[in-house]
């Protein structure tokens, strides 16, 4: 049982112009390994003037207007009942069963009208309910004492999320942007197929390898478009909205060893995937897609040492580009460049309840950055810098 309400508290304000005075708000341009940023705003003199700001009579209604539409409540439940039989054949092992799950949620948002001095709005009421039927099949084969073999055939589902499905409009007019709820969502469903090796090395060592398909249909994916300037509602912003997709695929095989050489840990994995993405657009019919938010490749690598209480880890992971959101052509559409992070961690225990640790994430300082069409057209880029995290866990 899951409840959410989301009130906007937002509100653009100004500052009369006879108060200001640009080389008192500037200060100098900072360093920046991408390059010359500029004269930066100064924040100690911002929030000194704080008192000077104010609205403009005219920018009343459309503050209000924008805090309302975005407002909405939300109520989600699910319950569910299965069954379930365990076989056991010799060295093969069967699970099989089927999980029925009924899920109903109701949302309400504002629909709000003005004619520039009075405003009107009144609730605009969504709902749904739903049931999944999602049988599995699982089967564990113990070949040899080193040698498992496991395959599955199940269904799954994923359900839309509380800001995509909930019946409101997000407006940020420095954008300008404007993102629409869609009620009419579906969460989407899976029929996946697995298949596995697994070769124990010893008492300290795995290898396995894996092929993987999932057929998904309703796939949830971001719709991402600017409007032209004649758009009778919003001209001129950048528009977005969760849609469902027609079909996707998924085919893959993934790879993972990992063992202890006497305290010294070696371990190295990797994953390829092939999808494939209708959206059901119908300008863009003609257009190849890969699965959002999927990339095709994502290597990983991670040496540590354990002594007596003392363990430590250093782990890469290398993933592809991937697809984050889907425009109205193939230079609309962003991606999320290729990224490559490490991190460190190290722990020592120093008696069965008191352990000390050291995290260090992102040593790399790898950026996050998405592109339009093209990776020359860059839309974002976000630095993070290197975090480290210190500190001792006591159980009581």
């Amino acid at each position: 049982f899951r409840d959410r309400a989301f009130d906007k508290q937002q509100s653009y304000l100004n500052v009369p112009p006879s108060d200001l005075n640009y080389a008192d708000w500037m200060q100098a341009a900072q360093d920046h390994r991408g390059g010359p940023m500029g004269n930066m705003v100064s924040s100690g003199y911002l929030a000194s003037q704080v008192s000077k700001f104010g609205y403009k009579d005219s920018d009343e209604v459309g503050n209000l207007v924008s805090a309302l539409i975005d407002d909405y409540t939300f109520s989600e439940d699910i319950t569910a009942a299965y069954a379930m039989g365990t076989w056991d054949i010799g060295n093969v092992r069967i699970i099989g069963g089927a999980r029925l799950e009924r899920t109903r949620f109701e949302a309400v948002g504002n629909d709000v009208t003005t004619d520039g001095d009075t405003i009107v709005f009144a609730p605009n009421k969504a709902g749904k309910t739903y049931s999944n039927l999602l049988p599995g099949l699982h089967l564990r084969w113990n070949a040899t004492d080193n040698f498992v073999l496991r395959a599955s055939v199940n269904k799954t589902i994923s359900r839309p999320g509380f800001a995509d499905v909930a019946p409101h409009i997000s407006v940020d007019e420095s954008g300008p942007e404007v993102a629409i709820g869609n009620p009419n969502l579906n969460p989407y469903n899976s029929t996946n197929f697995d298949l596995s090796l697994e070769r124990y090395l010893g008492e300290t060592g795995i290898l396995s390898a894996g092929l993987f398909a999932k057929n998904i249909a309703d796939y949830i994916y971001t719709y991402s478009v600017t409007l032209p300037d004649d758009d009778a509602t919003w001209p001129g912003y950048d528009y977005s909205q969760a849609r469902n997709g027609k079909k996707a695929t998924v085919r893959g095989a993934e790879f993972n060893w990992q063992q202890n050489f006497g305290g010294l840990i070696l371990g190295a994995g990797a994953t390829i995937l092939d999808t494939s993405f209708n959206p059901g657009i119908e300008d863009r019919s003609g257009d190849d897609f890969q699965m959002p938010r999927t990339s095709k490749h994502i290597y990983t690598g991670t040496i540590g040492y354990e002594t007596g209480g003392l363990s430590t880890r250093l782990a890469v992971v290398n993933r592809s580009e991937y697809l984050e959101e889907i425009g109205g052509s193939k230079a609309e559409d962003v991606w999320v460049a290729a990224n490559t992070q490490l991190d460190f961690s190290l722990k020592y225990q120093f008696t069965p309840r008191i352990q000390a640790y050291f995290n260090a994430s992102n040593l790399l300082d790898a950026p996050l950055e998405l592109y339009m069409g093209s990776r020359r057209y860059t839309q974002q880029y976000e630095l993070y810098g290197r975090s480290y995290m210190v500190g001792v866990k006591v159980n009581l």
